[in-house]
């Protein structure tokens, strides 16, 4: 953050200082200074500082980056957890100080004892979590999951489960969700709830359930982060946790008006909030019966890339239910398969940020077990009978999608981030057919861009994945996201949207244009 223009010799005495091994503190010591710090000063003050500091970011997208605003909202969410930092008393923070107090958080890893050796793999994955997050661009994808759920039954128990959480149907959360997103994005913020009174006439008081979903007032943004799960990231990894406030990134001022974090915050939010929500509310029963849903969406995918493929309900009809199986075979060409399987799963942030490889290696369960399905699968097709003359090949590659980025990148990364007694392969032939070199987990978004760039021609499948699986072998060459191997053939117009997300888009410009009697809504 800070830089020393100081460019002669440092006196003689300063050079051995510098050589001294420096004293660490624990990280409660070092978590208590700054909450010491912080209850001199009012919450209110703390808050105003830092929306001043996120609207008033420094030029240019790399400097606003290295301004890290991800810890100037850590700033915040440690005042309003803290009972000693009240909410209206003590004097205002000055911007001064919030911005020395950010430069402590960021300074704090060099001061603070960790008793535990490093694995380089976790800290860098850790480190680059809020980084990359603060410079993904917002997208229209952020419509994904309220769109699965509003092609499902009226009478479901999935739809049940999302209307218990939201109040409303899937198309009238897209698209009040959508106003909502457009007004943070053109900067119309700090609105007044007024703002949508065009839409009360046809959405009634689910325009003021909306702003109940994404807003928060001071207190109970307070309530919210004294909760377990604000809690459940602390330590040294809670300074490379993505803004909490993602859940609630807008929030009510006193004067009753509605203002933003932080744009991206509300982007990223925006993504995940229906994900958050029905995990915090249903827990197993929503990821169990919704990852059925999430598997069909990958087999949908894998169909719209216009590849030769065998789907999963295919494969069990020939191998039988109760085999190991995969929600579809890319034929790929004469020399490969290519095995996709799915996985959702709770996937909290702590799955990312955490640095310790046993934690790391249970959080990755569902990852590892779509490792051993590739595994499995790559045998029975070239043992039954059924298979064997279209899928017994030389070499196999599997691609493990999730419902979220989860910053791992291939399978030999995979096995950096976890303990070497869980390393390894089950047997030889698992090794020679399908090494972990040939193996890339990637989020559902960048699935998407592949399947996308697949069906345009843009690129061929299994040359690419030769290439990739090359390029992971040299760490200097490998990459985290699957789409960095491919985004240089991908057409200067941009990714192409799966359907889904284009059919959810052009319903929500109808549906607002319905309300408001306008003109179907520009793109945001």
């Amino acid at each position: 953050m800070k830089v020393s223009t100081f460019q002669g010799d440092l006196p003689f005495a300063m050079r051995l200082a510098r050589k001294m091994p420096v004293h660490k503190i624990s990280m409660d010591e070092a978590y208590r200074s700054i909450r010491n710090r912080l209850a001199r000063y009012s919450a209110t003050s703390v808050l105003n500082a830092a929306l001043h500091m996120l609207w008033n970011p420094p030029a240019g997208r790399l400097e606003e980056l290295r301004s890290a605003p991800w810890l100037t909202m850590l700033i915040v969410k440690w005042a309003l957890q803290d009972n000693a930092v009240r909410l209206q008393a003590g004097p205002a923070i000055t911007i001064a100080e919030m911005d020395e107090i950010r430069q402590k958080l960021w300074d704090m890893p060099e001061h603070v004892r960790d008793p535990q050796p490093k694995n380089i793999f976790l800290m860098l994955r850790s480190l680059m979590h809020p980084q990359v997050e603060f410079q993904r661009k917002e997208t229209r994808n952020y419509m994904r999951w309220a769109a699965l759920y509003a092609r499902l039954p009226k009478n479901g128990a999935d739809r049940q489960q999302f209307r218990a959480a939201f109040g409303m149907e899937p198309d009238d959360f897209l698209a009040l969700s959508y106003a909502l997103y457009a007004a943070v994005l053109n900067g119309d913020v700090p609105l007044s709830r007024d703002w949508m009174m065009p839409l009360r006439a046809t959405y009634g008081d689910k325009v003021d359930r909306i702003f109940d979903v994404f807003a928060r007032d001071m207190v109970t943004l307070r309530e919210e982060l004294q909760k377990d799960p604000a809690q459940r990231i602390h330590g040294k990894n809670e300074l490379y946790e993505f803004p909490y406030l993602k859940r609630f990134p807008l929030l009510q001022l006193p004067n009753g008006l509605i203002h933003c974090w932080h744009r991206l915050v509300f982007a990223r939010g925006a993504e995940e909030i229906v994900h958050l929500r029905l995990s915090d509310l249903f827990d197993s029963k929503y990821t169990a019966s919704f990852s059925r849903v999430f598997e069909s969406y990958v087999t949908e995918l894998a169909g719209e890339s216009g590849l030769s493929l065998m789907d999963e309900a295919e494969y069990k009809r020939l191998v039988g239910p109760q085999m190991p199986s995969v929600e579809a075979i890319f034929d790929g060409d004469d020399d490969c398969n290519v095995f996709v399987e799915a996985k959702l799963s709770k996937f909290e942030d702590d799955s990312i940020v955490e640095d310790s490889p046993l934690w790391a290696h249970r959080k990755m369960r569902r990852v590892r077990e779509a490792l051993e399905q590739g595994w499995k699968v790559g045998k029975v097709v070239r043992e039954n009978e059924a298979l064997a003359a279209r899928f017994a090949k030389r070499e196999d590659f599997l691609l493990i999608v999730t419902s979220r980025e989860l910053f791992i990148g291939g399978g030999q990364a995979l096995q950096r981030l976890i303990p070497e007694e869980h390393r390894g392969y089950p047997d030889d032939a698992a090794e020679h057919t399908l090494p972990l070199s040939n193996v890339f987990v990637m989020g559902i978004e960048e699935f998407e861009r592949l399947v996308g760039a697949v069906r345009k021609g843009e690129v061929n499948l299994p040359r690419l994945l030769r290439d990739a699986a090359m390029a992971n072998d040299d760490g200097a060459t490998s990459r985290m996201f699957f789409s960095d191997f491919f985004r240089s053939q991908v057409a200067p117009t941009g990714w192409t949207s799966p359907r889904l997300i284009k059919d959810a888009h052009e319903r929500v410009d109808a549906l607002i244009a319905h309300a408001m009697n306008l003109p179907a809504a520009e793109d945001v």
